[in-house]
């Protein structure tokens, strides 16, 4: 009896045992899948009962597109019995594959390996290969490649990476590309791949394309008038989807990711687009960009939102005030633009940037704006020639370039203390007849207030501020204090001031710039003291300009011939001729029409052309 009950004992010890132990003893081993095949870069086997999952175990190069680096192996997990290794194999490779079918652990255990060869497509010959100023990754050009079928691109040369495909691989004409393709029917992009550059791909007949993880910019025209094109593949990094990119072709849907920022001028126009999901990381949204697509022309005329973005007034207007629902937080660009019938627009809270080209060419009298916005982008409301009142924003930190160029019936507007930038030709050719420039203004650009001719009056704060070339030039302004805070007076800053009678410049101003100065009512002009540079023809059409006073601080003058100026000009210089000669050549000086008077306290026993001082006034001996 104990014997038996040592044997049972003995028994149910090593069944615990077994039972504690590898439990894949226990599993059944799955069957090896079959048939592994590959097409192009998609694999593919049969399906194995009871699988939980396949893997593949893949030698080979492998780019990585975010560092430019290459590994010799991959294994990939997959519970489908097809992988998709597009975005993973290079062109010109060989891959090895070593699958299996994967158990649960448990009932089922792995299967033994298989394995298969994948040889990839060979490379198009004949592209052209430009290194980046970078020093480290190539532009890739057609070259003297035939450019038809199948386009296949590196994804490196030299050992690194292709990151922006250049050059016309499709028609180099976009009037033409609207009637006639070429025959590139499809791509493969290089998986490095940054920047598509301008019309690259125009008036192909590809009909889908997959765009690498790391493209950032669809350039201008990329596909444009590609009209197979209907299915387009986004990467979850790319930001900027250029002018026209996508314009006249078969493209019904898109799904763009959540990186995209800008999306441009009639980037998706003229196309059978029917619905679309905009994500909310745009930050530059153009009016045009769905033109003329099902999805626009199924909207109802009046405004036309998408999401928190308004994008365009639809439909005729007949001095219609037109209120931007409240929630609205962005304008696209041009959403306004040329819009006639416009007659006041009132902008909810939320919104702070009016963006380029915003009402540009438009009817538009009035615009209230809140107090969110902090930007007026360029040529926002170029030639809105009806404007007569705006009310801005309190939080307005810049007008960018043109903002409010040609806007002829503008005849004064508040700038809001908080202004620090009024870029390139902000209020150029505007009807401005007086400004107040903000104290904490720290530029005022190239030709900002240029052909305001009615603008007379001009106050700007005693403090440092850049002042660029031709900033108040063709003004009607009358007088002017330049502070030496101001710095050197730029090229052409007072230049065809027909109406400037006095200009007091203060001593520490070191240059005048070319063209710098002409008026038609200057007659006298004091040099300031500690002086060094400045040429003649800053008198430039200074017509009654008849005395000028030259410190002894400059040390050169520039001369330059003296179109349109007073008949003569009598230049006071403060040293003697000796001093004068070291700064400019005698033979420079047309003594038709100019004399120099060189300064002396006492009277001079010789002949020549002298001067001092009477009660502060020059007088010659």
């Amino acid at each position: 009896m104990k014997k038996f009950l040592g044997i049972l004992l003995l028994l149910f010890s090593f069944a615990f045992t077994l039972g504690c132990g590898d439990n894949d003893i226990f599993g059944e081993v799955l069957t090896s899948p079959e048939n592994l095949t590959t097409k192009g870069y998609i694999v593919s086997w049969n399906g194995v009962e009871n699988a939980k999952a396949y893997s593949l175990n893949v030698h080979g190069n492998f780019f990585d597109a975010k560092t430019g680096e290459t590994e010799l192996e991959k294994t990939f997990i997959t519970e489908n019995n097809t992988y998709d290794f597009s975005s993973l194999f290079s062109p010109d490779e060989v891959y090895d594959i070593y699958l299996k079918a994967v158990g649960d652990g448990e009932k089922y255990i792995d299967s033994a390996e298989v394995h298969a060869s994948c040889e990839t497509e060979s490379l198009t010959e004949g592209l052209e290969y430009i290194l980046n100023s970078d020093g480290q990754s190539y532009t890739v050009k057609n070259g003297t490649a035939k450019i038809e079928a199948r386009i296949v691109f590196p994804d490196t040369y030299n050992n690194k990476p292709v990151t922006k495909v250049s050059g016309f691989f499709g028609i180099d004409d976009m009037y033409i590309a609207l009637v006639k393709s070429c025959k590139v029917t499809s791509i493969r992009l290089p998986l490095g791949l940054v920047d598509l550059d301008f019309g690259t791909f125009m008036g192909t007949e590809i009909e889908e394309v997959q765009l690498p993880s790391q493209l950032k910019t669809i350039g201008a025209h990329a596909f444009l008038c590609s009209r197979k094109l209907s299915n387009v593949v986004f990467n979850d990094n790319l930001e900027t989807i250029g002018i026209e990119s996508f314009a006249f072709t078969a493209i019904k849907h898109i799904d763009l990711p959540n990186s995209v920022k800008h999306i441009l001028r009639y980037a998706f126009s003229d196309t059978p687009l029917e619905n679309f999901v905009l994500p909310k990381s745009i930050e530059i949204l153009s009016s045009g960009a769905f033109n003329n697509t099902i999805w626009y022309n199924n909207k109802p005329n009046g405004p036309v939102y998408i999401n928190d973005i308004f994008l365009r007034y639809k439909g005729d207007l007949d001095g219609t005030v037109v209120i931007v629902r409240d929630g609205t937080t962005k304008l696209s660009t041009s959403a306004f633009a040329g819009v006639k019938g416009l007659n006041r627009v009132v902008l909810p809270s939320g919104i702070t940037d009016i963006p380029t080209e915003c009402f540009r060419n438009s009817d538009v009298q009035e615009v209230i704006m809140p107090d969110t916005v902090t930007y007026i982008g360029k040529y926002a409301f170029y030639s809105c020639k009806s404007l007569k009142k705006v009310k801005l924003s309190a939080n307005l930190k810049e007008i960018d370039a043109q903002g409010f160029s040609y806007c002829e019936g503008l005849k004064s507007i508040d700038l809001p203390n908080g202004l620090e930038y009024l870029r390139a030709g902000a209020f150029s050719c505007s009807g401005l007849e007086s400004i107040t420039i903000p104290e904490t203004i720290k530029l005022i650009g190239k030709n900002a207030f240029w052909m305001c001719r009615s603008l007379t009056s001009i106050t700007i704060p005693d403090k440092e501020i850049v002042i660029k070339e031709g900033a108040f030039s063709d003004t009607g302004i009358k007088s002017f204090v330049w502070k030496a805070k101001y710095g050197d007076i730029p090229v052409s800053c007072f230049s065809e001031c027909s109406q400037l009678v006095n200009l007091f410049i203060e001593s520490g101003v070191q240059v005048l710039g070319i063209g710098s100065l002409s008026s038609n009512n200057l007659s006298e002009l004091i040099l300031p003291q500690g002086l060094k540079k400045f040429g003649l023809d800053i008198f430039f059409n200074s017509k009654k300009l008849t005395k000028v006073i030259i410190p002894h601080s400059v040390e050169e003058i520039v001369f330059r011939k003296l179109i349109g100026s007073a008949d003569h000009i009598d230049l006071y210089y403060e040293g003697s001729e000796n001093d004068f000669s070291k700064i400019v050549g005698h033979d420079l000086i047309d003594t038709k029409v100019i004399t120099v008077h060189y300064y002396t306290e006492t009277k001079p026993d010789a002949e020549g052309n002298y001067w001092h001082y009477t009660d502060g006034k020059p007088t010659v001996w």
